[in-house]
């Protein structure tokens, strides 16, 4: 059994594509993909893969996030709002909330993210014990910046804390 961790990603409506800077997320990692996204700062980073990232919603649903490029100079894991509505997802951002609804037939809400007091969306994905599967939280503690370990270890074991 592996060790618990969890990881922090951010919901962006700005964001090409679903980006991450840890490789042990992706699953069926393709290194052929090579490419430069440039960020809304203004600044390009590198993309060194690509694959997919397993996740489970919080009923226990088994959910694949397809066409995650692997960045490893990013300082954050994002998801692209544009991306799922792509695929087929609905998200609606309304009262300071962010709900993800699965694509038909289904329809069934995925998750729910309260806006942080900065204005970010973030999805908390628990690692629940097979490779690059995660189960979908939202955490009202992210704080926008240099995210240290302190700050993480904390967010792990009050969100392990909560189960």
């Amino acid at each position: 059994m592996h060790e618990p961790f969890a990881s922090v990603w951010l919901l962006d409506s700005g964001c090409s594509n679903h980006m991450t800077e840890n490789k042990n997320l992706v699953a069926n990692f393709n290194q052929s993909v090579k490419t430069e996204v440039k960020l809304g700062i203004d600044k390009t980073v590198e993309v060194d893969g690509k694959g997919v990232v397993n996740i489970s919603t919080k009923q226990g649903e088994p959910e694949t996030i397809s066409d995650v490029y692997y960045a490893p100079s990013l300082k954050h894991n994002l998801i692209s709002v544009g991306q799922l509505t792509q695929k087929g997802y609905r998200v609606i951002f309304q009262n300071q909330e962010c709900a993800i609804y699965d694509k038909p037939p289904r329809k069934q809400l995925i998750a729910k993210v309260q806006m942080t007091r900065n204005k970010l969306f973030p999805l908390i994905m628990n690692y629940s014990g097979q490779v690059s599967s995660f189960l979908v939280a939202c955490s009202d503690d992210y704080r926008f910046g240099t995210f240290d370990l302190d700050t993480y270890t904390f967010l792990v074991l009050r969100l392990l804390h909560r189960k």
